[in-house]
């Protein structure tokens, strides 16, 4: 069960950091490719952790560490 909860977190924060990245039209983000492509995942998460912005550096962090703990895997 708390392994279903940490891949829910995983995805909706993954979400929201998607739709955060896509106002931003230099940055083009793939869910399918957030969710399936690990190094995708940790390219994308690894700009997010150095964002300007500390919610979206948060966020990154969180999900930096439920994706170590292989939550989607």
């Amino acid at each position: 069960m708390k392994r279903q909860q940490q891949k829910d977190e995983l995805i909706s924060i993954l979400w929201k950091l998607k739709n955060a990245a896509s106002g931003n039209h230099a940055v083009a983000v793939n869910f399918h490719d957030l969710l399936h492509d690990r190094k995708a995942r940790s390219s994308f998460l690894e700009e997010a952790a150095n964002s300007p912005f500390s919610e979206i550096r948060h966020a990154a962090h969180r999900a930096r560490e439920l994706d170590r703990n292989g939550s989607l895997d």
